[in-house]
């Protein structure tokens, strides 16, 4: 009898499965815009004075259940004593919505990978440098439609990451300087954004 109850029980489970993903991703694609708060921390920053800025990010996604992907393009300005800088370029990112049987909200847990450019200019000269970016963080996602029907949602969402940057390029009056590696850096990215969904 216990053992004919636990095969019910997990064929139940089995079958539920499909109906939260179902919940979970009522539009099979999406578009985002979320305007970003960053905060820039390490060596590789602080070498440069760099300060804290704000910027965007733009992104499409696919959610084919409880686990999506999306992938786009992010940027951040930001300013210091040597000029101003741009901390830009493109990412991708897994997403996993944490079923809490609401079809108001959703909290959900992230990963990134980016490729960023760091960027920066004066009057008298540019710099560049560029490396690998790994954010792990999460968020939530707040229907805006009435019963969590409509197509839109609120995002709103924090990470933590790191990067690491490749050799520094100084350009000035029509020479290029390339120099040691900036080293390392660490990011604390604040993030609210509007989601549309797409098709169904």
């Amino acid at each position: 009898m216990r053992l004919w109850r636990a095969v019910t029980v997990a064929a139940s489970s089995v079958l539920l499965i499909p109906c939260v993903a179902r919940a979970q991703s009522r539009y099979p694609f999406s578009i985002q815009g979320s305007g970003l708060y960053a905060r820039v921390l390490g060596d590789a920053y602080e070498s440069i004075d760099l300060l804290n800025g704000y910027g965007f990010e733009l992104q499409g996604r696919w959610t084919p259940g409880a686990l999506s992907f999306g992938a786009g393009y992010q940027r951040t300005n930001h300013s210091a004593e040597s000029g101003d800088w741009t901390l830009s370029g493109a990412f991708f990112e897994p997403r996993y919505v944490i079923d809490v049987k609401s079809d108001r909200f959703a909290p959900y847990v992230s990963g990134r990978f980016s490729f960023l450019h760091l960027d920066g200019e004066n009057d008298e000269l540019s710099a560049s440098t560029s490396g690998g970016n790994l954010n792990f963080g999460g968020g939530l996602l707040v229907s805006l439609g009435q019963a969590g029907g409509g197509r839109s949602n609120l995002d709103i969402g924090a990470t933590y990451g790191y990067t690491r940057f490749g050799d520094f390029t100084l350009a000035q009056g029509g020479g290029a300087e390339t120099l040691e590696s900036l080293g390392s850096g660490k990011n604390i990215v604040i993030r609210i954004g509007l989601v549309i969904g797409l098709g169904k």
